[in-house]
């Protein structure tokens, strides 16, 4: 029953960590006050009511307001009316040049229009290589992320090369976090089926960005491919090692413990978890998850902690130990219609005791 058990709590946990990193959209500080745009003309932005949305932010009502021309400008990528778009970004970021969000725009809006008329194509490519090269020469946070994105932009061969130096000037900066985690997953999908070439891949990615949250991921990845392969001894190996790497970390240590019991490890696998306990509320947000995503599975992850230690337990024989850990779970399981969990694994345990 252990390793049913062990199935079902790890694919909790992998779920709750794997949805948000398909997301390869790269975040960007900026200095847009988004607080201050109205929220009527959002909703109808939203609904696809645009000349109305404009009637509440036109420039001629609000000629200084950022959030105002930010939804000015998206209300027209909207309507794919791609010249009007240009031209108030390109006002936009004149009016505001430290809003890197601007610029990622006005590159956007060239470029959709490039697509519809390859007459000016070259012209546009030029126009977003030339700015990056001369954001290149800058060593600030904004400029090197323009010169990043306009590399990716137009896919020059230079971006891995100038998203490096951003990475080892900002490792801290969100968008970093999201290029660290495009790469991760660029890297990992061609060879998704392919144990061996992951368990390569994936030990490299460790190695390279052992700084970044991505790790973690990565680490998941990495034991399971090589459960895949059917290497307890690896599998072992590499849950060590990664509780190793972040000992005081709830979330990686009943995660491994799952692993571990998997893989006949139950003296490791009950030591992590009840670590994993005794550090529950040190449970935090990575740094590569939307807090939106976190909110969603974070209460998943949470009550998977005392859930793992009740499965144990129970095993053990102690059942009054497993009954008591086991209703703290049921307690912390009280999900919404919106969240992709139950309190299945809960009652499964209970009826087991």
């Amino acid at each position: 029953m252990t390793t049913r058990w062990g199935y079902i709590l790890l694919s909790c946990v992998l779920l709750s960590l794997m949805l948000p990193g398909c997301m390869k959209v790269v975040h960007v500080e900026t200095t847009i006050n988004h607080a201050s745009k109205p929220e009527e003309a959002r909703e109808l932005l939203r609904r696809g009511q645009c000349d109305e949305a404009r009637a509440l932010v036109s420039p001629a009502v609000t000629p200084a307001d950022s959030a105002g021309l930010a939804l000015w400008g998206e209300s027209c990528e909207t309507e794919g009316n791609w010249e009007d778009a240009a031209g108030i970004w390109s006002g936009a970021k004149s009016l505001y040049p430290a809003a890197v969000e601007f610029h990622l725009h006005y590159w956007q809006s060239l470029l959709a229009m490039a697509r519809e008329d390859e007459a000016i194509a070259d012209s546009v490519h030029t126009l977003i290589s030339n700015a990056g090269r001369q954001y290149a020469a800058g060593d600030g946070y904004r400029d090197m992320l323009l010169s990043y994105q306009s590399a990716v932009f137009i896919g020059d061969t230079t971006a891995e090369d100038r998203g490096d130096r951003l990475i080892e000037a900002f490792p801290d900066s969100q968008a970093v976090i999201d290029i660290v985690g495009g790469r991760y997953w660029d890297g990992l999908y061609p060879i998704w089926r392919d144990n061996e070439a992951r368990i390569e891949y994936l030990t490299e990615f460790i190695r390279k960005y052992d700084k970044f949250s991505w790790r973690n991921s990565a680490w998941r990845a990495l034991i399971a491919a090589n459960g895949e392969m059917k290497d307890t001894a690896a599998v072992r190996r590499e849950a060590v090692r990664w509780v190793a790497s972040a000992p005081e970390d709830p979330y990686v240590l009943v995660t491994a413990a799952s692993f571990m019991l998997d893989y006949g490890g139950s003296d490791s696998a009950r030591s992590w978890a009840q670590r994993a306990y005794q550090l529950k509320d040190r449970l935090a947000r990575p740094s590569h998850i939307p807090v939106e995503e976190w909110l969603l599975y974070g209460p998943q992850i949470r009550a998977g902690i005392p859930l793992q230690l009740a499965a144990i337990y129970l095993d053990e024989g102690d059942l009054p130990g497993a009954k008591r850990l086991a209703d703290e779970s049921l307690d912390l399981a009280k999900y919404g219609v919106d969240e992709y969990a139950t309190a299945a694994a809960q009652r499964y345990l209970m009826g087991r005791i």
